[in-house]
């Protein structure tokens, strides 16, 4: 029987990528460390990932928690430190997630296929007060939302919505639980937001960078002149799928986390995505050598 969805949508909110990690670090090192962010000691799952020739540490890893709000407490409490490095930690974008643009670091997001009648507030209202499947809260703040409208030079007096905005979310954590959710009901019509990628800016090539995408960093899905600068190119994009014309980009990155291949410190290879290891299991709960305090589901494939 398979997974419920509600099980299914917590434990991929509740997955963590952990990035970086000094070759030495084991599995139980990772679950040492990333406990202290659950206040009854409980995960889900926690692994290193090793070579399949030599069982060696491959420098990442997951940790999957039982509860949204240890994971948000998590990466709220970072920068984080392992073995006396600092480390990566951040939402894993679930491995079968086909769209490029949802694997870069950024906090932009882009909703299309809107009702000429929502509002900003309705967009803004729909993401943070949405429950997921399970009952509990997304708690994904938006900071700022702005709907593409027509102009004068369109032939439409007063403008109107173009059907499609662009959202500000409080941080990239935010943005990566948006996509990972990805259906929303917005003033009563069901769409889709995934990530907006600039345009050949940062954040669309290898190695993506923290915080991707920033304000004036190149031409924003065909805006020009950086986020929010108004100058829109015409207000034409081509935007995954939705048919407006002109230049929507997204990046190359087509690796685990928007990181194609070496991941910007050069762990992973070119062959794959992260998540794709030969199906590693981790082994985490009860029958991993009695350690008692995860809650695992035994052999979590990655």
């Amino acid at each position: 029987m398979g997974e419920k969805l509600e099980d299914r949508e917590l434990n991929a909110l509740c997955k963590l990528f952990i990035g970086g990690l000094p070759r030495v670090i084991t599995d139980e090192d990772l679950e040492i460390y990333f406990l202290k962010f659950t206040p009854d000691e409980s995960l889900n799952d926690c692994i290193v990932i090793k070579n399949k020739e030599d069982k060696q540490s491959r420098g990442f890893g997951f940790v999957t928690y039982n509860r949204l709000a240890d994971a948000d407490n998590c990466l709220a409490s970072g920068p984080h430190n392992i073995g006396g490095k600092d480390v990566e930690v951040k939402h894993a974008i679930p491995r079968d997630e086909k769209l490029p643009a949802n694997h870069i670091r950024t906090n932009k997001i882009f909703v299309g296929g809107l009702t000429k009648e929502t509002t900003e507030e309705d967009i803004s209202e729909a993401v943070q007060n949405h429950v997921l499947a399970c009952g509990k809260s997304l708690n994904a703040e938006v900071t700022k939302v702005e709907i593409i409208k027509t102009k004068k030079e369109d032939g439409v007096d007063p403008p109107v919505s173009r059907g499609f905005a662009f959202l500000d979310m409080a941080t990239n954590a935010d943005a990566d639980k948006v996509v990972i959710v990805k259906h929303f009901k917005i003033n009563g019509k069901q769409v889709e937001l995934k990530k907006a990628a600039p345009k050949g800016g940062a954040g669309s090539g290898r190695g993506g960078g923290r915080g991707g995408g920033g304000r004036g960093s190149g031409q924003f899905g065909g805006v020009s002149g950086g986020w929010g600068a108004g100058a829109y190119n015409g207000g034409l994009y081509n935007a995954v799928g939705f048919g407006f014309s002109g230049g929507y980009g997204y990046g190359d990155g087509a690796g685990y986390g928007g990181y194609r291949g070496g991941y910007s410190g050069g762990y992973g290879d070119s062959s794959g995505m992260f998540g794709q290891y030969s199906q590693q299991s981790s082994g985490f709960g009860p029958s991993h050598g009695g350690r008692t305090r995860g809650r695992g589901r035994g052999n979590a494939p990655y």
